[in-house]
């Protein structure tokens, strides 16, 4: 059963549960931390992917819950290195419960973000708390991914812009110097144009040689 469907005081009381999820930890769960990382790329068949692995009984992925519209639900992407860094490394752990009961490591637990390919900050996060875990990159070709990327934003947020028209203000963005290029977002202090564009997304070499840097740093 969805959480969205069960009775408004159930859903306060999980809530408060999963608040609590810190305290809790060391009683119901093991510590766990994923060992398997998928990066990205969005909109390149990331989520297809998940559900496949997803179906066989050794792996199981990492979930958060989050209130929306009201209704308390489970979303698969845990967005711990980009969004939800604040909150430590035990809520991380939380969104991967493990019971006290269950055998010691049956399943392989993985974490499903495609936002942390595009995110500058995310790299070196991840190889501070996890210097062992393994990354999955999936790519797409970069105007498709783009085209993709753009007909869920206008979906997502009732845009009426085509294609055309998207591209070529993110264009004349690029041409109005490196100011604009890489402005950074007031809230998160990342520059907002590699994130929110569906254009520069596809710039994987700029984006994979940040988590290659990362990684020969830990074989080092």
């Amino acid at each position: 059963m969805a959480v969205g469907r069960l009775p408004a005081a159930v859903q306060s009381w999980l809530a408060t549960l999963y608040r609590l999820s810190g305290p809790l930890h060391g009683l119901l769960n093991r510590p766990q931390l994923p060992a398997a990382l998928f990066i990205g790329a969005q909109r390149s068949g990331t989520t297809f992917l998940q559900g496949l692995l997803a179906a066989h009984p050794g792996v199981r992925f990492g979930r958060r819950l989050e209130r929306n519209d009201g209704r308390w639900r489970f979303h698969p992407e845990p967005h711990f290195f980009d969004r939800f860094y604040h909150r430590g490394p035990r809520w991380y752990q939380s969104c991967f419960p493990r019971a006290v009961w269950e055998r010691e490591n049956p399943w392989l637990f993985c974490d499903k973000t495609p936002k942390y390919l595009c995110d500058p900050l995310v790299p070196a996060r991840v190889r501070r708390l996890l210097p062992s875990a393994k990354f999955l990159v999936l790519l797409r070709e970069p105007v498709e991914r783009a085209y993709s990327h753009h007909r869920r934003r206008c979906r997502v947020h009732g845009l009426d812009l085509s294609f055309d028209q998207a591209m070529r203000l993110e264009l004349a963005s690029w041409q109005a110097g490196t100011a604009t290029l890489f402005a950074e977002d007031r809230l998160t202090g990342r520059p907002a144009w590699l994130w929110k564009n569906p254009l520069t997304r596809g710039l994987y070499a700029y984006q994979l040689e940040r988590w290659f840097a990362i990684l020969r740093a830990s074989n080092s």
